[in-house]
């Protein structure tokens, strides 16, 4: 995780470039490749927060159909000013 934190300064400068960057569809996809290139992959990401446990991860979260759900139903409001 802190090498993480550590390279996302080289993605964005602050939290209105990202939700600018996150908000479109292409430029949401280059940042995710990026940080794939540098060893960040989505499956990385997780696997960092949860360090192979998929029984803490859905523990946590709760199935798979509800974490999209969550996730589906929580996008109408990550980009309201």
């Amino acid at each position: 995780m802190h090498s993480l934190f550590g390279a996302l300064p080289d993605f964005f400068s602050d939290e209105a470039e990202l939700r600018t960057i996150w908000s479109d569809p292409d430029t949401r996809k280059a940042l995710l490749l990026g940080l794939a290139d540098k060893g960040f992959s989505k499956a990385p990401l997780l696997k960092l927060r949860y360090r192979n446990a998929m029984a803490d991860a859905l523990s946590d979260l709760g199935s798979a159909a509800q974490i999209r759900q969550v996730f589906v139903g929580f996008q109408q409001y990550l980009y309201q000013g």
